[in-house]
């Protein structure tokens, strides 16, 4: 903590406790979260990387990033084709968007 304080000292002008003391502790510190994450939105996107890649944790890391790149292709040609038949229809939002709209009208 020190050695951080000291870090951000040098590069800004207010003291790093100072701007920590702004913010409640379960805010920037997880001994205090309580088992929240507080303002992570990757948390998901993580596990779901995690979930497909499990089979290829064995692998070397070359054969990962292809099995990444082929994964991703195959999602993109999925995604794109139904975005096609979505402006075909005539739809100016893609189906979620239209959902939410429903519900918050």
């Amino acid at each position: 903590m020190t050695r951080l304080e000291s870090d951000m000292e040098v590069q800004t002008n207010t003291s790093f406790r100072q701007w920590l003391g702004t913010m409640e502790p379960w805010q920037w510190a997880q001994k205090f979260d309580k088992g929240f994450r507080y303002g992570q939105m990757t948390t998901n996107l993580v596990e779901g990387i995690n979930a497909m890649l499990l089979k290829t944790r064995h692998i070397s890391i070359s054969s990962i990033f292809l099995a990444i790149f082929y994964r991703l292709a195959t999602l993109m040609l999925r995604m794109g084709q139904q975005q096609v038949n979505q402006m075909e229809a005539g739809h100016v939002f893609v189906e979620d968007v239209r959902d939410a709209m429903v519900v918050n009208c």
